[in-house]
């Protein structure tokens, strides 16, 4: 019997296969709208297309736009990219390692901290801040109400500058986390608030416009979702997103809604965050694209990238073309483009869909689909076709002649079939059908399609004829 099966979706990694499997690589699942061919489709996530060289490397964190330029620091040196796309090294950093943060007031400061040291660029120089009552080890940065704010790393301390001036900072003008006793690690103002996440608890802010120190502890929220990842903390949407570290052991991935903070890591994900070797020193971007809003978290000791659709609230995995961590070290749009920088040398990329290839590089994108099953017997599989980009084949080079891989396990991802290749068609072969033909008895199988082509590729439905082995009709699981 022919049946329609549910081959895309998102990345479900359960702590045993057998249960479920399920991994989208370098693609994310969309819901598709009425009347569609299918209910959900892959997408492939934009390549890394080579834009420039900024500095030799690596970048050490977000970019800024600041007027009509954009800036990053590239190894230890500030650079400022113009529109025309000249790099200009506009200073120096007393650091040259370790990742670094950027905040800008209404258009006349930069502030950039690396850990150690704070400085400030005023449009026309870069300069270390001189004030001796600017913070020591200033971890996390914002601005809000006019007020620059430093966290300093451990302690449970933050500080504000003088009104619109990074430059001057009073040694009393701080506040205290008052709630619990742990090292305040991240700071966020999105929601208009000061969110300060601690190693293991939250507390929330507010200005109230106090004479004395401006900003209040607000009685009553706090919260047992804190951080030991600095850098996992961004904000889309007015919405801040974290990697928290609670008091009760794990990990687990939260957003503030209003102000309550909300989980948004399922059990699974949970699970193989669980099973990570380091995650303090997650790396978290954000970007909308093609009005698909997305947080990044990169765990670059493990050499793993997770993805959020925020919208659907489904996961998927990114990697660069050697299997790593996704190789971006920031993101900003700036001229209607979504610019990466590298992570690993002073190269700078555009998100683009058009482009198959991390920086010329073949990627993989990769669909391991669902668990397939009747009642845990015996069944035949006849005939799997699935329906993709075909005909898609380039003029010249390695995708001339593009190809699906499929296999496939019968024991919860342990051990796979050998490759089974098929022709997405070279160019213009809109009629091309992925077929694969007596695909053996199986109790339980899991179906694993890739592309390594440099070539569009996306996974519309799949449709598999099975039946039970001893020729009775299979009712199924889909």
């Amino acid at each position: 019997m022919r049946q329609r099966i549910n081959f895309c979706g998102p990345t479900f990694e359960a702590r045993d296969g057998r249960i479920n499997d399920q991994v989208a690589v370098n693609m994310y699942p969309r819901p598709t709208g009425p009347q569609a061919r299918a209910p959900v489709v892959l997408y492939s996530l934009p390549g890394l297309k080579y834009r420039q060289t900024v500095g030799v490397g690596p970048h050490r964190g977000k970019p800024i736009k600041f007027g009509t330029s954009w800036f990053t620091v590239s190894r230890g040196e500030f650079y400022e990219v113009s529109s025309s796309g000249v790099a200009t090294v506009r200073g120096t950093l007393n650091t040259t390692s370790g990742r670094i943060k950027m905040v800008k007031n209404f258009s006349t400061q930069i502030l950039v901290i690396d850990g150690t040291y704070g400085y400030i660029w005023n449009g026309t120089t870069l300069t270390q801040i001189a004030d001796p009552d600017f913070p020591a080890n200033p971890i996390d940065c914002a601005y809000l109400d006019s007020y620059f704010i430093v966290v300093a790393g451990g302690t449970n301390n933050f500080y504000i500058s003088d009104l619109e001036n990074g430059t001057s900072w009073v040694a009393t003008e701080y506040g205290v986390t008052q709630q619990r006793a742990d090292n305040l690690k991240a700071i966020s103002t999105a929601t208009g608030d000061v969110w300060l996440p601690g190693e293991e608890s939250l507390e929330i802010w507010t200005n109230t416009g106090n004479a004395t120190f401006p900003f209040q502890v607000i009685k009553g929220l706090l919260f047992d979702y804190g951080t030991l990842a600095t850098h996992s903390i961004e904000a889309l949407d007015a919405n801040p997103i974290w990697l928290s570290n609670t008091p009760f052991g794990g990990n687990i991935i939260v957003t503030g809604v209003g102000r309550q903070p909300k989980i948004l890591s399922d059990d699974d994900l949970n699970w193989q965050l669980s099973q990570l070797t380091r995650t303090d020193d997650a790396v978290a971007m954000v970007y909308y694209q093609a009005g698909v809003p997305f947080y990044i978290l990169t765990f670059p000791t493990d050499g793993v990238t997770y993805g959020l659709d925020i919208q659907t609230g489904w996961w998927h995995k990114r990697e660069s073309p050697d299997g790593g961590a996704w190789e971006p070290a920031g993101l900003i749009f700036y001229g209607n483009e979504h610019i990466a920088v590298s992570s690993v040398d002073g190269n700078v990329y555009t998100l683009d869909f058009d482009t198959h290839t991390d920086n010329a590089q073949n990627r993989r994108r990769l669909r391991r689909a669902a668990v397939l099953e009747d009642r845990g017997l015996k069944t035949a599989h006849n005939s799997l076709e699935v329906l993709c980009s075909v005909g898609v084949g380039t003029m010249t080079g390695e995708g001339v002649n593009p190809q699906a891989v499929l296999r496939y396990s019968d024991d919860g991802g342990s051990t796979w079939s050998h490759d089974l290749p098929q022709p997405l068609g070279v160019q213009g072969a809109r009629d091309t059908r992925l077929i694969w033909d007596q695909l053996g008895d199986t109790y339980g199988r899991i179906y694993e399609l890739r592309c390594d082509h440099p070539v569009e590729f996306n996974i519309i439905d799949a449709w598999l004829d099975w039946e039970r082995a001893d020729g009775v009709q299979t009712k199924g699981k889909r």
